[in-house]
């Protein structure tokens, strides 16, 4: 983990915003030359500038947010069948894992100083098995919640009022996505946030803030995809009169009866979704779930004879039913190869003989030497409003302007310094506005 030191003041601003930054001083007036410390949209314009120092290493070694730049290291540590750590070929001493790290490691830094940023040395950590970043604690078995919070989660006991319960579900909810069915066992907290709705803590509110907790502790650690493995991706979507529920997770390359899940993840049906039917609820909830996630891969829907029929199976044809009616739509737009024939062509002197429409091709016959050309419009003939012609007799002075660089005589002095910033958005190109 490295942590950049004092990045805004060695990244320089852009010369035509340091105007923007003038300040007074007993001495002088001065402007800032680097990058300000505020709100002007700062933190996106540095993390931006990070990674594109490093993008050549993003995301395979590193992913930075804003100043701390996170390096990763092997997905492995060389097991060996005896149980060993496999060592670098010249040097026994080091093992394989460790000389790799500092290999993505050395990259970075380099990278980095050639940029002209520089790492705290206070608050760097060269190699550690587990780590937090960003309230998460990533191990090698995946990422989990941050010890503190998931303390402050389990210590909280039953809430007294709305702001209690608001901010309990506040405080979890950073974490939902470690907790399976989440919105379906918040349901009866979240029922007490509703307007209008008289607070009781009962058993039901109780069980479900204990479940919660109880989710929290049994969530498994969260592994990224991997989508360079042929292991299959599989999206599992659940839908009640409640919740939508899913999970996203990859199947283990030598053993597919054992997944690594990647999140978890539910949303909460309002009181008119609720009333929807069970093949409605299905479609619905995979729509919803579809419309937050975005896939880097082909989701496939495996047909109900392998698996249970639901609501998106089509059944097979059973004995008694009505058959089905034929389709009797005629592509005849492919038969005749478009809508040629339906296209108004411009008139002209001589009369244009368009032949018949053939199976295979269309051939429209027109005299070649008919070179009378097409009448053209006026502008002025264009019927416009008084206030189009203003507008154009603005436009004629802003070009006069520009010519000459004269004051018109009609404008104030209030006029003239509008006139003079509506110009300044103009300019003259080959003789054209």
């Amino acid at each position: 983990m490295l942590n950049l030191y004092v990045g805004y003041d060695e990244q320089t601003l852009a010369e035509s915003s340091r105007d923007y930054t003038t300040f007074q001083t007993p001495y002088s007036t001065l402007r800032l030359v680097t990058l300000p410390i505020g709100w002007t949209n700062s933190v996106p314009i540095f993390h931006d500038d990070v990674t594109f120092i490093l993008q050549s290493k993003i995301p395979n070694t590193t992913i930075p947010y804003i100043d701390d730049v996170s390096v990763r290291g092997p997905a492995t540590q060389y097991l060996l069948p005896d149980g060993s750590l496999e060592t670098h070929p010249d040097n026994p001493c080091i093992r394989r894992f460790i000389w790799e790290h500092f290999q993505s490691l050395n990259h970075v830094v380099q990278r980095m100083k050639y940029s002209g940023g520089t790492f705290s040395s206070h608050k760097v950590i060269l190699y550690s098995p587990k780590i937090t970043v960003v309230s998460h604690h990533c191990t090698p078995h995946g990422r989990l919640p941050e010890e503190p919070h998931v303390e402050k989660i389990i210590n909280w006991g039953p809430c007294c009022n709305l702001s209690d319960v608001c901010a309990f579900l506040k405080t979890i909810s950073d974490i939902r996505i470690f907790i399976r069915n989440f919105a379906h066992h918040a349901h009866a907290l979240t029922k007490l946030t509703c307007k209008e709705e008289p607070f009781h803590f009962r058993p039901d509110q109780i069980a479900a803030q204990e479940n919660l907790k109880a989710a929290l502790l049994a969530s498994p650690a969260l592994r990224p995809i991997d989508y360079s493995s042929e292991a299959p991706i599989i999206l599992t979507v659940n839908t009640s009169h409640i919740t939508v529920g899913f999970h996203l997770c990859q199947c283990d390359p030598n053993n597919s009866k054992i997944c690594y899940y990647t999140r978890f993840g539910s949303i909460t049906l309002n009181d008119r979704e609720a009333q929807f039917s069970q093949p409605k609820l299905k479609l619905y909830g995979l729509f919803r779930i579809l419309s937050i996630l975005t896939f880097y891969f082909t989701l496939v829907h495996i047909p109900g004879t392998l698996h249970t029929p639901d609501g998106l199976s089509r059944c097979s044809p059973q004995p008694g039913n009505i058959a089905e009616p034929s389709d009797d739509f005629d592509d005849w737009v492919n038969n005749v190869y478009g809508f040629l024939h339906l296209i108004n062509l411009p008139s002209t002197s001589s009369p244009i003989a368009i032949l018949p429409i053939y199976p295979n091709n269309i051939v429209i016959d027109a005299d070649p030497q008919d070179t009378t050309p097409i009448p053209t419009i006026s502008y002025s003939d264009v019927p416009c409003s008084d206030n189009d012609h203003a507008a154009d007799h603005h436009l004629e002075q802003v070009r006069d302007w520009h010519k000459s660089m004269e004051r018109p005589s009609t404008l104030s002095d209030a006029e003239y310094t509008t006139f003079l910033c509506y110009c300044t958005e103009f300019f003259i190109a080959s003789d054209k506005l």
